[in-house]
């Protein structure tokens, strides 16, 4: 166990560049995801920022506030519920530093939410969904 936590952290430290994703998975629900530089985990470990970061979704275009999650900084994924029937979304990922101030820290690239009928149930993926709408 201690060799693949250990792996974990190395894993995440050699990201290149912060980055955020996010990808559908039914008509209903995204899937976010990010990964840090090892001077943005320091920042976070060294209680620069807080623990929690924010997780907010938008659509596009315009940038309607849909959605806000809480989650801790190392989470590295969380999924976000859109509203069904379809559209463009992104994220934006927001953390609170020691002095109060909100950062703005990633933005995702606008993500398509497939047109859906009716919400999808827990277990459903997007292959799934794409295999009964077909």
């Amino acid at each position: 166990m201690e060799t693949a936590e250990r792996t974990n952290e190395t894993t995440r430290s050699r990201a290149s560049v912060d980055r955020l994703f996010l990808l559908p998975k039914n008509p209903s629900e995204m899937f976010a995801c990010w990964q840090w530089t090892a001077a943005k985990i320091e920042l976070f470990s060294s209680g620069f920022f807080a623990p929690e970061v924010t997780v907010a979704v938008l659509r596009q275009p315009g940038g309607e506030a849909i959605g806000e999650y809480r989650c801790r900084w190392d989470a590295q994924r969380l999924y976000v519920s859109v509203p069904a029937g379809g559209g463009s979304f992104l994220v934006e990922l927001r953390a609170d530093t020691a002095e109060g101030r909100r950062e703005l820290l990633l933005t995702s690239e606008p993500a398509s939410s497939p047109a859906g009928t009716a919400p999808c149930s827990p277990s459903s993926t997007s292959g799934e969904f794409y295999r009964k709408s077909v």
